[in-house]
């Protein structure tokens, strides 16, 4: 993450602190503000940090790939004889391999994986990795299609769900009403969204979704 703050000249001194701080005004957690700034290392419950992933998927969406499982990644025909090999993700950029110091690199199932870093070794790795929730995916990432006959929902034409086509459609209009909220919002900036109910669906569904991952 260092090298996005670098890149962008955003001090990371205290960002933590002030990403967490900000959380909890906006209603994002539970817990009073000055015990979450008072400790560097505060202790998130299960709930926040599905609000936290959701927050990096919509700052970080083009760096989402789809993996394929373990047991589907072909081997490279370059490894040595008995190299074990991890996971590959298909990414925008075309395809890599998660490193294998990743905790992430044996996932055995399809899943969205969000990746903080990609490095070029003997192969192109991702690092950093996470896996991520459809519903943030639906939420935060790009254009939604519906697809009616197929029961299909596409985000950007490369990721697609299997869903009743009204799923698609509760989305985008859920986008709609964060859209229309924003523009509130960047119009009068003390205005408060805490008790919008957009903003309490939102963090309703990114609460109690269950997904099992890292």
């Amino acid at each position: 993450m260092s090298a996005i703050f670098s890149q962008h000249f955003v001090p990371s001194k205290g960002l933590q602190k002030e990403l967490i701080k900000l959380m909890e005004v906006a209603g994002f957690s539970d817990h009073q503000s000055n015990n979450m700034t008072s400790s560097p290392a505060p202790n998130l419950s299960e709930a926040d940090v599905l609000v936290l992933k959701a927050i990096l998927t919509a700052g970080l969406y083009d760096n989402v790939g789809r993996v394929i499982p373990k047991t589907q990644s072909p081997a490279d025909p370059s490894d040595a004889p008995g190299t074990e090999h991890s996971c590959v993700v298909e990414t925008v950029r075309g395809t890599a391999c998660i490193h294998p110091a990743s905790v992430t690199r044996n996932l055995s199932r399809p899943c969205l994986l969000l990746y903080q870093e990609k490095v070029k070794l003997s192969r192109v790795f991702l690092s950093n990795c996470s896996v991520v929730s459809p519903i943030s995916i639906m939420l935060f990432g790009g254009d939604i299609s519906v697809h009616h006959r197929q029961r299909l929902v596409g985000v950007d034409g490369r990721i697609y769900f299997r869903a009743p086509a009204r799923v698609g459609v509760i989305f985008k209009e859920l986008r709609s009403s964060v859209d229309t909220a924003l523009e509130r919002k960047l119009a009068e900036p003390q205005l408060s969204l805490e008790g919008d109910p957009t903003v309490r669906i939102i963090l309703e569904l990114i609460r109690t979704e269950n997904v099992s991952g890292i």
